[in-house]
C-alpha cells in the first residue's frame, strides 16, 4: 500500500477545520469522572499538598509561609467555577484537588 504524501488544499483545510472540534471534545471530561488527589500521592507529598488546609504541619520547612486562611480555592493555579469542589489544578493533571486544600505552591489568586 502506498502512503499518500501530497494533499490538496481542500483536504488540508478540511482537517484544519475539524481539529478544534476534536480537541475540544477531549477536554470536556467532567470533574466527577476524575480521581481526587490524596495526601499520600507522591506528587502531593513533594509539594506538601493536604486536602484540608487545617492539617498542614506548622513545623514542616515547606509550610513556613502557610496561614490557615489560605486554601486552594483562593490560589491563582486553581481552575473551574468558584464554589465547585473538587476542582482542577495544573499541578495535578488528570486529577482533582479539594478547594479547602493547600500546598507549598499556593499563590494568592
Amino acid at each position: 500500500m502506498k502512503v499518500k504524501t501530497k494533499f490538496t488544499r481542500r483536504e488540508v483545510l478540511q482537517v484544519a477545520a475539524l481539529t478544534p472540534i476534536a480537541v475540544s471534545g477531549c477536554a470536556t471530561t467532567k470533574n466527577t469522572d476524575l480521581p481526587v488527589v490524596r495526601a499520600e500521592d507522591p506528587v502531593a507529598r513533594a509539594v506538601l499538598y493536604y486536602p484540608n488546609s487545617g492539617d498542614v504541619p506548622a513545623d514542616h520547612p515547606l509550610a513556613k509561609t502557610h496561614k490557615p486562611e489560605q486554601k486552594c480555592a483562593d490560589c491563582v493555579h486553581i481552575r473551574g467555577k468558584d464554589g465547585d469542589d473538587p476542582r482542577r489544578c495544573p499541578l495535578f493533571p488528570g486529577r482533582l484537588i479539594n478547594a479547602d486544600g493547600w500546598c507549598s505552591i499556593w499563590a494568592q489568586g
